[in-house]
């Protein structure tokens, strides 16, 4: 995920912050999938990359 590491926000709208978390975590949308990230000080945390219909059940359990 090269594209994460140069820029964390691409693209405007393909990225969405995950509300209702205590940590800011992050959604990129690239086609069917999801990646779930984080940026950590400098760096940026890939948590989990999920096909769309197993991405509600993620964000479920990041609580």
């Amino acid at each position: 995920m090269k594209v994460l590491e140069d820029n964390p926000f691409p693209r405007g709208k393909l990225i969405k912050k995950i509300k209702g978390t205590k940590s800011a975590f992050y959604r990129l949308r690239i086609d069917k999938y999801r990646v779930f990230f984080m940026i950590e000080a400098d760096r940026v945390i890939i948590l989990r990359i999920l096909s769309k219909k197993d991405a509600e059940r993620f964000i479920q359990n990041l609580n």
